[in-house]
């Protein structure tokens, strides 16, 4: 049982010497500034997950002194969005609120970012579990996960090729998913995609024209010339013919956008 103490006589008189404080649980706490917002956390969590921090906690100072407070000093993290930072905190914190309110994949990119830029390696690991479980077929919010793979590269291996799975079963559209594969320097989503716009029977729109470019374009133009020469191919009942032109197809795309494609092969080593 614990004894009640009376509120006034917890109160210490300034010549009375303090208890030993106890090891393992006596924590400080640090005040963080992102953007125009102070964050009170206690330092010894953040030090524990991230290496990064508790070298900038342990080697440097404050950057600057709280207005009003003489003895709190902050330490400002430039870069940081207020959002991004704060469904960091959602996950180092959990609350009964995050059980029922699951983090999108756009969230959890913004996790698996800070926790990449600090080396929160136990955090990476449940944000990677969490959006395995995540059935979103929106190709937007796998982007989001590329462009932070991208950005840490090469780190995160398991994250990219997460992300690059999810947009390959949602079908992209052909000039969506080359537009994709060129931009996350993905070579199947890039080569798979150009050989559907070779092999498809109906010409290429003034819009996929302007989105492909014209240089794009000019490869594929002929590239589909060589491949529907043979007006009966869709109608041809020999299996081996169709296939060989199918690898034909791609043998060509090879050697067309070959020096793209060696760059994106090597881009995530």
């Amino acid at each position: 049982m614990f004894d009640f103490v009376p509120k006034a006589d917890l109160l210490l008189d300034t010549d009375d010497e303090l208890d030993t404080e106890a090891a393992g649980f006596y924590f400080t706490h640090v005040t963080l500034q992102v953007e125009d917002t102070l964050y009170r956390l206690p330092r010894h969590y953040l030090e524990r997950e991230s290496e990064v921090l508790r070298d900038i906690f342990r080697s440097s100072e404050a950057t600057r002194t709280v207005k009003d407070c003489d003895d709190r000093k902050t330490w400002v993290l430039d870069g940081v969005s207020k959002p991004d930072f704060e469904q960091l905190l959602r996950v180092l914190f959990p609350t009964e609120v995050l059980v029922e309110e699951r983090l999108t994949v756009f969230q959890w990119a913004s996790v698996l970012d800070l926790s990449a830029s600090w080396c929160m390696r136990r955090v990476a690991a449940i944000a990677l579990k969490e959006m395995s479980e995540i059935g979103t077929t929106d190709c937007r919010q796998w982007e989001a996960v590329l462009d932070v793979c991208n950005k840490h590269r090469p780190m995160l291996p398991e994250a990219r090729i997460m992300a690059i799975r999810r947009i390959s079963s949602t079908n992209p559209f052909p000039v969506a998913g080359v537009r994709m594969g060129r931009r996350y320097k993905v070579a199947s989503l890039f080569r798979d995609n150009l050989q559907k716009l070779v092999q498809r029977n109906s010409y290429f729109t003034d819009e996929e024209e302007d989105g492909l470019g014209f240089k794009t374009t000019s490869k594929l133009y002929r590239i589909r010339e060589d491949y529907h020469r043979c007006r009966d191919c869709k109608n041809c009942k020999n299996k081996r013919s169709r296939e060989d032109k199918r690898e034909s197809s791609l043998n060509a795309i090879d050697r067309a956008f070959k020096d793209e494609l060696d760059d994106m092969m090597v881009y995530y080593m």
